[in-house]
């Protein structure tokens, strides 16, 4: 199932004339009916994201702030369901070309396996090095660290180090020295990833909640990797039960053949991205570093013309995630966990020394 999932959403990505030169990240979203029957509803493709000066300027919503992949297919299918229905009992599945970016491709107290066949309820999550960076929320973009200490000691724990000592793969900074930052920040799609599988996909739209049943990786695949940046690192004692847990599969179908060294990275020059949603004859074409059309002018997936004049729309479960995310001491980035973290899918499962 993980080969066609992949294989519809390149193939629309194709048929659609949405390739750019050189190396980039396609998404998409994939409806999945009791039949197996599988229909992408959304493309996406990019890999830029407006800079700090722009972020801080567009006070109104002209820009579409961030243009990966991934961001791309999700505010598509959000665009899709203000005109769409999705019929019971359809599962979603999200492809993303390469793992995304963040926490998913931070490879290190993970122990992936070569299986392509994901376990569920997912296994016992061990949080075992917090402080150094295993279940941080990043924010795209290399930022000046301040190299003070992440949180002061709490409960004699002394294992906390500096911003400047975390692991956080490239291209990203530790969330916890910039959320007081002027302007905002762009959360990593890691982060944006967990959070839709606490508050759903479908935005401010009316309708129940619609979370990811599946998530297709491509490149950078790891299965315990995956399964901690994308939904097990949140499931903290107090916050467990609004977690859903996709099963996440590995796809041998590759959206390019050019070699890649995971040790200096994919190479991104093209700031061309694009999306699609299904009722479009024709994608739509993004300058991926200043979030507007290739003419300058903003895009349909822009935050005014989505969220329109009175803003998006949170659920009372978006500030209780955001805490979790994004520095509340108690909670992900300041609880001194001294044991493992139980994860066990949506059915809950033994905890192993977790204290509340």
């Amino acid at each position: 199932m993980a080969d066609v999932i992949a294989n519809e959403v390149l193939r629309k990505y194709r048929d659609l004339g949405m390739e750019v030169e050189g190396q980039t990240c396609v998404a998409g979203v994939v409806m999945i009916e009791k039949d197996n029957k599988v229909e992408c509803v959304t493309v996406g493709q990019g890999t830029k994201f407006i800079p700090p000066e722009l972020l801080t300027d567009d006070t109104a919503g002209h820009r579409v702030r961030d243009c990966h992949a991934e961001v791309l297919a999700k505010r598509a299918f959000k665009k899709y369901l203000k005109t769409h229905t999705i019929p019971p009992d359809t599962r979603i599945a999200l492809y993303c070309s390469s793992a995304p970016c963040g926490n998913s491709c931070v490879k290190k107290w993970a122990k992936n396996s070569k299986s392509n066949i994901d376990s569920h309820p997912h296994p016992v999550f061990n949080v075992s090095a917090r402080p150094a960076g295993q279940v941080a929320a990043t924010v795209k973009g290399e930022h000046p660290l301040n190299d003070t200490l992440l949180n002061p000691p709490v409960d004699g724990l002394r294992s906390w180090k500096p911003l400047s000592t975390m692991s956080v793969p490239v291209g990203t900074t530790p969330a916890e020295s910039l959320i007081n930052t002027a302007g905002g920040y762009i959360a990593s799609c890691s982060d944006k990833i967990a959070t839709w599988c606490v508050v759903g996909m479908q935005g401010n739209t009316d309708g129940p909640f619609i979370y990811p049943d599946i998530v297709v990786v491509g490149r950078k695949f790891g299965d315990a990797t995956l399964r901690r940046a994308l939904c097990c690192r949140l499931a903290i004692p107090s916050f467990r039960s609004n977690v859903k847990h996709p099963l996440i599969y590995r796809t041998s179908v590759q959206l390019d053949t050019s070699v890649y060294e995971e040790s200096k990275g994919a190479v991104f020059a093209s700031t061309t991205c694009g999306w699609w949603s299904k009722g479009m004859e024709l994608p739509e074409q993004l300058n991926g570093s200043t979030g507007m059309t290739l003419s300058e002018t903003p895009s349909l997936l822009c935050p005014l013309r989505v969220n329109g004049a009175g803003g998006k729309k949170r659920h009372e479960k978006y500030d209780r995630l955001k805490a979790v995310l994004y520095g509340d001491k108690k909670l992900l980035h300041g609880y001194p966990w001294k044991g493992g973290l139980a994860c066990a899918g949506e059915t809950g499962g033994k905890r192993k020394r977790d204290t509340e």
